[in-house]
């Protein structure tokens, strides 16, 4: 697993997203990941149509 996140890390990614369950939990913890909690999620268009 550290290696995509370094090989990811090299092409340039600047973040990596993931939601672990309460069993998987502890090993992303134990491999360095950093517990950021809740975070809000939305989207919306980076420019606006014009017909």
């Amino acid at each position: 697993m550290t290696g995509a996140v370094d090989e990811l890390t090299t092409d340039g990614v600047d973040a990596i997203v993931n939601t672990p369950n309460d069993k998987s939990r502890p090993g992303y913890l134990e491999m360095g990941w950093p517990e950021v909690g809740r975070v809000r999620w939305g989207s919306a268009p980076a420019t606006r149509w014009r017909w």
